[in-house]
């Protein structure tokens, strides 16, 4: 009989299966990839916080600084006139923010005349302890600051009496506020029936008009 040989099949390579080798060597790549990109990851978070303002500076703003009254600008308009007559003189003597010895200067001095650019004012000689340069100067800015324009202001001694100065016409409403009490009290019937019977007699600065 034909002798039969039998063959012994060759042996597979050890590990050089390409389907075995693969995946290894995606997942070393993959891994390669990742600490890559974990690095500029943290070299960029490590980069903007080094650079990176202070929240206090970034959110800190200038505050407004608030205008306060002395700088304001805006100014009231004036509601005050140019004085025209003894009335309007002694109304804005006494309106125009003036007080002291220049507020006395004032009320001693009458008007004479007036423009839009020159008051004129007379004192009594007997008065003239008022005036003076700087007093002068006081009252022609306040003048001045209540009309809001530019006024020179002149004042001129009088020898005579100035009757219809703000202050002698004062006195005179006082003077006849006076005299009109006293003829209202001796008038009255009830005081003169009181002044008769303990033989009395009013005295007449005992008595003060009632405003």
């Amino acid at each position: 009989a034909p002798a039969v040989t039998t063959s012994k099949p060759a042996s597979n390579p050890v590990a050089t299966n390409d389907s075995e080798t693969a995946p290894l060597a995606e997942a070393s790549t993959k891994k390669q990839h990742l600490d890559a990109i974990s690095k500029t990851l943290g070299s960029a978070k490590t980069k903007k916080k080094l650079n990176r303002k202070p929240e206090a500076t970034e959110k800190t703003e200038a505050a407004p600084t608030p205008q306060s009254q002395a700088t304001k600008t805006n100014k009231t308009p004036s509601t005050l006139t140019l004085p025209k007559n003894d009335d309007d003189w002694e109304l804005f003597v006494g309106n125009i923010g003036i007080n002291g010895v220049t507020l006395q200067l004032a009320k001693n001095c009458a008007l004479s005349n007036s423009t839009e650019s020159l008051i004129e004012l007379t004192i009594a000689e007997l008065h003239q302890q008022f005036t003076s340069k700087q007093r002068e100067q006081a009252l022609q800015e306040a003048i001045s600051n209540a009309l809001d324009q530019a006024i020179t202001i002149r004042v001129n001694i009088s020898n005579g009496e100035v009757p219809n100065t703000p202050a002698m016409r004062e006195l005179i409403r006082q003077s006849d506020r006076q005299k009109a009490a006293e003829d209202s009290i001796y008038t009255d019937n009830n005081v003169k029936s009181i002044t008769d019977a303990f033989d009395g007699k009013v005295l007449p600065k005992s008595i003060e008009p009632i405003d």
